[in-house]
Formats: structure tokens, sequence, C-alpha cells
């Protein structure tokens, strides 16, 4: 096979479109890039054979996937493992795939130890995530096990403490209607979920400056003391046997109690 003429596509000024002879006959045979059609000095009058257009076609493959992924990392960093499965969609063939990949890598377009990094500290500075929220989903993107554990070093339990206390105050200003000690509890669930390890809140709970307040704590139990004396007709046991279990003090209940039957 002789190539006869190679012409530019109109709407892809970077390709170009491979004439063959067959015989007597001109046909259309491939496209390639212009970095392919450098790289095999591609010219007319060119002989080929079928494993050479074959050669061809996986180079032009891989130029391909190259570019996709070239215009999917211009939004942000993204990982190894992101940008092989936007490949997949895209449809680009496993050994094509694991090319792109290996070029990627080795020209830097893709440093998963520095995604790790760049994601950390992201997620540290405009986020309520933790620790182990933060590396579930760093686990999700493909980072190896290694490469995570060097990026949470940034988040020192320093830098976690301080972040949940941050957070407590934050948080606790919503739940003025609960007991300090259901208060707590509900702060330490929430942070827990958040990726922060127990010995994290529990220091944050303890050197976080929203601790009991007379007034916020009054107020609180009358909320909840309400609810219950309405829920129990009255029944002083029962709802002295709730907000206990609210967390609220003895002597507070008893306060309550007595102007409850004062009202009475």
């Amino acid at each position: 096979m002789i190539v006869s003429k190679i012409t530019p596509q109109k709407k892809n000024k970077n390709r170009y479109n491979i004439y063959i002879l067959q015989g007597q006959r001109e046909e259309y045979a491939f496209s390639v890039d212009e970095y392919v059609l450098a790289s095999f000095q591609l010219k007319k009058g060119r002989e080929l054979t079928e494993f050479d257009i074959q050669e061809i076609q996986f180079a032009d493959h891989i130029r391909k996937g190259i570019h996709l992924a070239a215009n999917y990392l211009t939004a942000r960093m993204r990982s190894k493992e992101e940008v092989r499965q936007y490949l997949i969609q895209k449809e680009i063939e496993e050994a094509v795939l694991d090319e792109v990949l290996h070029h990627l890598e080795e020209y830097g377009y893709i440093r998963d130890d520095e995604f790790a990094v760049a994601f950390v500290k992201t997620y540290i500075e405009t986020s309520d995530k933790g620790p182990s929220w933060i590396d579930a989903r760093l686990k999700e993107k493909g980072i190896s096990a290694p490469n995570r554990e060097q990026a949470l070093l940034f988040f020192t339990e320093e830098r976690a403490i301080d972040k949940a206390i941050q957070l407590v105050g934050k948080w606790g200003n919503s739940l003025k209607k609960y007991s300090t000690t259901e208060k707590k509890q509900k702060l330490f669930d929430k942070l827990m979920q958040k990726g922060f390890p127990a010995s994290v809140i529990s220091i944050a709970l303890e050197e976080a400056e929203w601790g009991p307040d007379e007034d916020e704590e009054w107020n609180a139990i009358q909320k909840q003391g309400e609810k219950a004396w309405n829920r129990h007709g009255g029944d002083i046991m029962k709802v002295k046997q709730f907000l206990f279990r609210k967390g609220f003090e003895i002597d507070l209940i008893e306060r309550f109690i007595n102007e409850k039957r004062e009202e009475a």
C-alpha cells in the first residue's frame, strides 16, 4: 500500500487524513495526529504494510488519550485512578490506557503523592472533615496507603484538635435547648461522623470554651421539661427520669419540678 495523498482535516487542522492506493484506486485509509504524522515520517509515496498501519493507529490512539486526559486535568489536579476512570468512560482501550497513563506519569501530569498532599491541605482549610474522612476519600480515589499516610502527616493531632474546638464552638450554638451532657454527646457523635478520632474529640470537648451557662442550662431544661410534662401528663417521676436521661443535673431538675408544682 502506497500513501497517495495527505490532507489536513477541515474541522481539526491538527489532524490529517491519509489516503492510499489500492491497485489503481485511491481511497481513504485513516487519520492521524500531526505528532504521529511527523513521528512516523508519513508522506506521499511512503509504502505501508498492515503492521505499519496498526502501529501508526495504536500511536494515534495514545495521542488521543493523552489529549483527552490533558483537557480533563486542566480543571484541577486528578489522581491516576480518576484519570483512568475518565478515559474508560471515553472508551479508551485497556492497552492504550496503560500507555497513556504511563506517559502522563512520566512527564509529571499525574502525581498521586502531590495530589494527596494538595487534597489533604484543601480539606483542612475549607471543610469540617477530619482525618479519617479524608483518608477514606483518598482511598476511593485510588491513592496508595503510603501516599495517604504521608499526606495525612500534614493533619497533625494539634491541627485536628484546633479544628475540632472551632467546630464545637460553631455547632454548640445550635444546641442550646439541650443539657450540657447531651450537647457534648451530640457534638461527639457529629465529630466522629466527620472523621475525627475519639481521642481528639475528647480533648476538644474539654478545651472548648462553651462550658455550661446557668441561664442557658435553665432555658434548656424548661424546653425539655415542658415537653416531658405534657407528654407524661404531669407524672413527676417520669418527668424526672426523662430529664435525668437528657443529662440535666439533679438540682436543676428539682428546681424545675418545684416550679411546676407551684404553678399547679
